[in-house]
């Protein structure tokens, strides 16, 4: 398997409809299915599992980046590139599911919560599972073939959600979170044996070994220092508060994953494979990385806040009462979420650009201002550790815009020109419907009420940018059907 594939505007074009689909289709079956779970389950459920599951997500982060992204993004690579991979991604998640099953007891001790045992033993053999179906993930996604990477990560959530769901119903409690796990990772690994036709034979190598960590090692580092400075704000909190505040603060984060996986993540997951083919082309690279710029703050900024402004009929209306403790730490995160976006998306178009050094020294600067900050704003309550949380990635954006200006020769002013339209529409967009909530919000049912606000903040967000960046918007259209003639020009 060859890595010359020809990228153009089609094949983006192609790539971000079925990356939206396949987005779209899993994340609706897990949001329904969350939404089911969080009123069959408690809240101290969901906080006992969300702690395990940092551990386990936390070596599914190596399982991910390391060898499979090798393969994505490495020049030549063919079937003894991926058997390799497979079976060394399998004894890391075999190795890693051993270690963490032994340790059980002692983590659970250290957070003085008994049940974290149990469940993370339970959940730690799925780390062998969904190591071998990272590799058939690479496998499709190097090939673009996106619509079979959607089957894959439909069926397999679809499977988790009904598993967990009809567990739920039957009384198993926290057992069904457990089994959503199992049940996604299994079926995964047939899907993708089933798209793909291919098992892995018996050749190892490894100089292949060798050159594929080399060549991701620094693209692991980054991705661990990301999510650390996302997630390990969950472990900071258990060491102060009870399981149920920590299932309010999970909650929140995961209507804000559900968000994030259908705007700057889609973004953010395109971006690598097809800017590092634009790598050596300089004029091609920069006008690429000004539209995914652009593209973020387009989907993320009117996005976010809608979500903080609607939190307060949202939440109730959907998980019900007993979560009405999650709505101020979810409208922090969310009104916060768009820095940590550009943070995101950026580093990925460094590591795009072969820069993954740099991007793993920003991502470690953001990690340690991250959890210092949540450290210790965490005493005083979760609404506090999200706000301090979300203020890292304010700070440390900047220095992400000058590294991104020095190797690439972006011009900061015209970032700053593209942005300000986005962000004038995102404040128009916010007084008019606080305004209308204010006036209209106490006499409307609480549906039509959240309706009314995603429809005005929709109509209000698109007739501004439509006055204020007409031709943005057409650029970004035009860049994805193939058309970049003018955005040459401009840039020449």
């Amino acid at each position: 398997m060859g890595g010359a594939e020809k990228v153009n505007g089609a094949t983006v074009a192609r790539g971000v409809i079925w990356r939206v689909m396949e987005v779209s289709g899993t994340e609706v079956l897990a949001f329904a299915s969350f939404v089911l779970l969080a009123r069959l389950l408690t809240p101290d459920d969901f906080g006992v599992v969300s702690q395990a599951s940092l551990f386990i997500l936390t070596v599914q982060l190596v399982l991910q980046q390391g060898f499979p992204e090798a393969l994505v993004q490495m020049d030549e690579v063919d079937d003894s590139y991926f058997e390799t991979s497979m079976w060394a991604n399998i004894t890391l998640g075999a190795a890693a599911a051993l270690l963490l099953a032994a340790a059980a007891p002692l983590l659970a001790s250290i957070l003085s919560e008994p049940a974290l045992a149990p469940v993370l033993v339970g959940l730690a053999p799925t780390l062998i599972l969904l190591a071998a179906n990272r590799i058939y993930l690479a496998k499709l996604r190097r090939s673009f073939f996106f619509q079979k990477f959607m089957l894959l990560n439909v069926v397999a959530t679809l499977a988790g959600a009904l598993g967990a769901t009809t567990l739920a119903l039957n009384g198993f409690g926290l057992w069904s979170l457990i089994a959503q796990q199992w049940l996604y990772a299994l079926t995964g690994l047939i899907v993708g044996f089933a798209c793909t036709g291919w098992l892995p034979g018996l050749r190892f190598r490894v100089d292949h070994m060798r050159s594929m960590w080399a060549f991701s090692s620094m693209t692991v580092l980054e991705a661990m220092s990301a999510f650390c400075a996302r997630r390990l704000d969950l472990l900071i909190l258990a060491w102060y508060w009870s399981a149920r505040e920590i299932g309010f603060y999970f909650l929140a984060n995961r209507l804000l994953f559900s968000a994030g996986m259908l705007t700057y993540y889609s973004v953010s997951h395109l971006a690598l494979p097809f800017l590092s083919r634009l790598q050596h082309d300089p004029i091609e690279f920069r006008l690429a990385v000004y539209r995914t710029m652009q593209l973020v703050s387009l989907i993320c900024l009117p996005t976010f806040a809608g979500l903080a402004l609607v939190a307060p009929v949202l939440i109730p209306l959907l998980f019900g009462n007993e979560w009405v403790s999650s709505i101020q730490p979810f409208q922090v995160l969310a009104a916060l979420s768009p820095f940590y976006a550009m943070t995101l998306t950026y580093g990925q178009i460094l590591i795009a650009a072969g820069q993954a050094r740099d991007a793993m020294i920003l991502s470690g600067i953001t990690m340690v201002l991250f959890l210092a900050a949540v450290a210790l704003a965490a005493p005083y309550g979760i609404t506090q550790a999200a706000a301090a949380g979300g203020l890292a990635s304010i700070l440390v954006l900047p220095i992400y815009i000058q590294c991104l200006s020095y190797r690439f020769g972006i011009d900061l002013l015209r970032c700053l020109e593209d942005q300000l339209p986005c962000f004038t529409a995102t404040v128009s967009m916010v007084s008019v419907v606080h305004l209308m909530g204010l006036w209209l919000g106490p006499l409307l049912h609480p549906v039509i009420h959240l309706a009314a606000i995603c429809l005005v903040g929709a109509c209000t967000f698109l007739a501004v940018m439509i006055v204020l960046a007409k031709e943005s918007l057409l650029g970004i259209v035009a860049s994805f059907s193939g058309n970049r003639s003018s955005d040459q020009n401009a840039l020449a």
